[in-house]
């Protein structure tokens, strides 16, 4: 009894407080320690899986930006110069072409979207301007490092022109001589087949074409040394003789059409003598004499226009099928009255000239 009774009350109670304590300490301690692990784990794999998101959406990116690189580096003169590699047959001029290229690739209407043939591991672009297709650039590499592989230019020149010249002339596009891959072939466009076989050194022509051009072509003609040129109503350039070698042929053209016109107009008034006449200045038996001579029966016999005039009678240029050929046209204008009735011939007519070997002579004519 004396023993129990001599004991401390309390001091047992409080030692296993403190174990208690010290237990629910380290009890603490290990649950922070393992919560820091795995907040710390947690937030590794956050990082890692936002990193990896990060590289995922670069990746994803970065032909996307490599294209807009290569757009913002690229110059309206590299897509000058990208268009003249793709058609070497341009003629424009290199600075209206820069600010086409400016204008198309750098203004407004611009517009540049997936092709149809995109793939991630192909990645392809098309350029537009509008609803006009410029250029499709096709991209290589993988990951973040992606380069400009291909530029395929789709912009086509749709501008051309053509001209029809005699064989001999050097044709220019814009100051450049064409060679022979212009031209579609050489002909002869004399058609009066009775005389073509008679013909020396006749002239050929050749049509010139160029296409594919990004602005209007000028062609212009040079003639071979000696000779003039002129269009025609068809757009054909024709050889003329200059003004001076032309005069003696104007001349005795308006001088047979006035003569032709008074046999004409003069009817029974000395007709045979007339038609004579104008005989006189053709080439005997040729087309001109045979149809000269053959009108003699379809004159007006009994109405004579004695008071017609042969004045308005004006030749032309004289035009160079050959070495011995030549043609002019002779516009005329008669009239005159006989009992009361007027009578008017007015027209234009298209003489040919032939140096068969005894000059030049008057074979054909016709109603132009």
């Amino acid at each position: 009894m004396s023993g129990y009774a001599n004991r401390r009350p309390g001091r047992g109670f409080r030692t296993g407080f403190i174990i208690y304590i010290l237990l629910l300490l380290v009890i603490f301690a290990a649950a922070l320690f393992l919560l820091r692990s795995y907040l710390a784990r947690f937030q590794q794999e956050k990082d890692e899986a936002a990193d990896k998101a990060a590289y995922e959406l670069t990746v994803a990116r970065a032909p996307q930006r490599a294209f807009e690189l290569f757009l913002e580096e690229t110059a309206p003169e590299d897509w000058a110069e990208r268009w003249r590699a793709a058609n070497p047959g341009s003629f424009d001029d290199p600075a209206r072409v820069r600010g086409e290229m400016e204008r198309l690739f750098k203004g407004a209407g611009f517009h540049a979207w997936k092709a149809e043939s995109f793939t991630a591991a192909a990645p392809v672009y098309l350029l537009k301007n509008g609803d006009l297709p410029l250029a499709e650039v096709t991209l290589s590499g993988g990951g973040t490092e992606w380069t400009v592989e291909t530029v395929e230019m789709l912009l086509r020149g749709t501008e051309e022109a053509s001209v029809v010249v005699p064989a001999d002339c050097v044709v220019c596009c814009n100051g450049a001589v064409l060679d022979g891959s212009y031209t579609q072939g050489s002909e002869s466009r004399f058609d009066l087949p009775a005389y073509k076989d008679a013909l020396i050194n006749p002239v050929t022509w050749t049509s010139y074409k160029v296409t594919g051009q990004l602005f209007p072509p000028v062609l212009t003609v040079e003639p071979a040394a000696g000779w003039e040129l002129r269009t025609a109503e068809d757009g054909a350039e024709m050889y003329v003789l200059s003004e001076a070698d032309a005069k003696p042929y104007q001349d005795q053209a308006v001088r047979f059409v006035r003569t032709l016109l008074y046999y004409y107009m003069q009817g029974s008034s000395n007709t045979m003598t007339n038609m004579n006449a104008a005989l006189n200045l053709v080439t005997w038996d040729s087309e001109a004499w045979r149809l000269i001579y053959n009108s003699y029966q379809g004159v007006i016999w009994d109405t004579p226009f004695l008071d017609a005039t042969y004045d308005d009678v004006h030749a032309g240029e004289v035009t160079v099928w050959a070495g011995n050929c030549l043609s002019l046209d002779v516009d005329y204008h008669s009239e005159g009255t006989a009992r009361g009735y007027r009578n008017v011939a007015e027209g234009t007519y298209r003489l040919f000239f032939l140096n068969a070997g005894n000059g030049f002579g008057i074979v054909a004519l016709s109603y132009v």
